[in-house]
This record gives structure tokens, C-alpha cells and sequence, in this order.
């Protein structure tokens, strides 16, 4: 395993992110490995890493944790150069396979996996972004269903190989590899584009690869006549529990201290058909109902939202998803959380 000083993408180095890479070579079963000391948020992580393949036509594992030979978390290229992802204990509990193939040995790809087995929305528990685009097209694809990962346990864990399981080591290149034990963190938080050529390039993280915060969402949520549940019913993580106002006028606010960005959306949930009324920011109401509504599309924060009953009848509020995660109540605490830079001779 070596150095390499090649520039990716054409972009410049930014902060940390150093023009080095590590090269891995199969003949000499190069790889990474660790075994944490105590298991981190198995339902709950993101990888990201630069990776310029140097092999087509044959299975390159780029990151793994295996249990034995029955039970282990892979993301690798496959033999027919897709990308494939899985969690695999004794059976499949969630797995994709791209529908498109990566096999250009002269490109850098920057991928980002997101595993968020317990999030109440199924098509989000697992994600995978190439060069800062979300993949949505797969030849396979199964949802994890709130199971553990291998990855976060106390067994091995590899870069470039997935010893013990197939025993396959890889043929490639990677650089700036992140690990986030406990957060969902899309690519925004690793690379931008360039505003003139459109290409993506790495960005200095400033974010931390061990989160270690207590949210409590319903704390934040203040409301009167309410008819059946409670406000932790709508931040459980869960769309199957509601939150139910009643039809004397019931409203409720959801003010979160400093905020909460969003990039993309924020959409609120209810299985009832029977119509509400939710404002953002105390702008225009947004009638929803039957199902997740789009309250906003775009960037901007989330300062409050004033909930108002639409018309005659309960209706309920099960959720609030942001940028695609749901709001959930709950402590997180990372510990396996880590950085390899490649910018000199160790990682951190």
C-alpha cells in the first residue's frame, strides 16, 4: 500500500484535503483494518471517500465490517462494476445494487453511504450519492427495516478488503475517507460544486465524526385541545403513531430553538385524509392530509410551524421530515467515528 500524489477531479487542495491518496494493490492484500473497542449507533452512520479504481470486471470491496463468514456490512464494486451495497446477517437485511456501472479507471468518485436503518421512511434507511448526486436507479434494492449493521459492532472493520467474509482485498485508489458514527450526513458536508464548471469537488469537514447530543423535539412543540396521544408520538421516529388534535380548534407550534436548515424540503405526515392547515414561518397555510405534504421545497430554516385545524373532525400529525430524515426524539453518542486524510503517512 502507497502514497500516491495525484489530484482529483482537478480541484485544487482545500483545508485538509491533500492532492494524496492511498493505493491499494490485491496482490499484497493491502488494507485498512480496526476493531473498535465498544460498539458505536449500529442503525445510525455515513461513509464518504474519494475512490479511483484501478481494476474493472472483478468484486473490489472498499469498506466492510464482518462478523464471520455468515454475517458482515459491505460496500464494494462488484464483478460487473456496479456499485453494491449490504448488510448481511445470515440473509439480506438491506442491499442495492446501481443500475449504472463505474467503469472509468481515469475518475475519481466521491461516495457518500448513508445507513439510518431506524428512520420511519423506508426509500431513506439506506442512500447512496455519487459526485453529490443522489443514486435512485438500482437493479436490486431491499430497505434495512431498523436492523443492525456488522458496521459499528466490536468486529473487524476494513478498508479496501473484507476479511473473513469473502476474503477479497481491492484494487484501487481512495483518499479523504470520513466515517460518522451517529449522523446522517449527506454529501453537502464532505464536497461542493463548482459554480462555473459544474464539477464536485472536497471540501474542508467541519463537522464532527462523533456527535454526542440529546434531542428533544417535543419539548419544543406546544399545543391545546388535544384529543388522543401524545407530542412523542409525533417525534418516536415513527409514522404508525399520531399525534391527534380534536375538532373544537386544536392547534399546536413547533418552534425549535435556533432553527432547523433544510436544503431540499419539509414535509409533515398524517395518515387521516380529513384536511389541516400548517403554516411555515407564518407564511401561507398548506392544507395537509392523507399521507406526506410538501410544506416547503428549497433551502431555507425551519423557524416554526403553526398547525391549525382545516376543517370538522380530529386530525392527526404523525411526523416532520426534514431533507428527507424525520424528526426523532432520542440521544445519539458517537465513538467510532473517524478521519483518514491521506495527507501524510497516518490517518486520524
Amino acid at each position: 500500500m502507497t502514497f500516491n500524489t495525484e489530484l482529483w477531479n482537478g480541484a485544487a487542495p482545500l483545508g485538509p484535503t491533500e492532492p494524496r491518496s492511498l493505493r491499494f494493490n490485491s496482490g499484497d492484500s493491502a488494507h485498512l483494518s480496526r476493531t473498535p473497542t465498544s460498539a458505536g449507533n449500529r442503525k445510525r452512520w455515513s461513509w464518504a471517500g474519494w475512490v479511483k479504481r484501478s481494476k474493472l470486471g472483478s468484486s473490489q470491496p472498499i469498506f466492510s465490517g464482518v462478523q464471520d463468514g455468515n454475517n458482515a456490512t459491505v460496500l464494494s464494486f462488484n464483478s460487473s462494476d456496479y456499485i453494491e451495497f449490504y448488510n448481511y446477517t445470515s440473509g439480506y437485511s438491506g442491499r442495492m445494487i446501481t443500475s449504472a456501472q463505474y467503469r472509468d479507471p481515469s475518475a475519481w468518485y466521491h461516495i457518500v453511504l448513508i445507513w439510518y436503518s431506524d428512520n420511519g421512511t423506508a426509500d431513506v434507511q439506506i442512500r447512496l450519492y455519487v459526485n453529490g448526486i443522489r443514486v435512485t436507479n438500482f437493479g436490486t434494492s431491499s430497505n434495512p427495516s431498523s436492523a443492525n449493521s456488522i458496521v459499528n459492532s466490536t468486529n473487524g472493520h476494513y478498508i479496501g478488503a473484507d476479511v473473513g467474509f469473502n476474503n477479497q482485498y481491492s484494487n484501487q485508489y481512495l483518499a479523504d475517507v470520513h466515517f460518522i458514527d451517529g449522523s446522517a450526513l449527506d454529501p453537502t458536508s464532505f464536497g461542493e460544486f463548482d459554480a462555473t464548471t459544474g464539477v464536485w469537488n472536497p471540501i474542508e469537514f467541519t463537522g464532527t465524526h462523533n456527535p454526542n447530543y440529546t434531542s428533544s423535539y417535543s419539548a419544543f412543540f406546544s399545543y391545546s385541545n388535544v384529543d388522543a396521544g401524545t407530542v412523542d408520538d409525533a417525534f418516536d421516529g415513527s409514522t404508525s403513531t399520531e399525534f391527534e388534535f380534536n375538532s373544537s380548534g386544536g392547534n399546536g407550534v413547533f418552534a425549535p430553538p435556533g432553527g432547523i436548515p433544510y436544503t431540499t424540503s419539509v414535509e409533515v405526515y398524517t395518515a387521516r385524509t380529513i384536511t389541516m392547515n400548517v403554516s411555515l414561518n407564518g407564511g401561507a397555510n398548506v392544507t395537509y392530509g392523507g399521507g406526506w405534504t410538501t410544506i416547503a421545497s428549497g433551502s431555507g430554516t425551519l423557524n416554526t410551524l403553526t398547525f391549525s385545524n382545516g376543517n370538522a373532525g380530529n386530525q392527526r400529525f404523525g411526523a416532520i421530515r426534514v431533507d428527507g430524515t424525520i424528526l426523532t426524539s432520542g440521544t445519539v453518542t458517537g465513538t467510532n467515528g473517524v478521519q483518514l486524510r491521506c495527507s501524510d503517512n497516518s490517518g486520524r
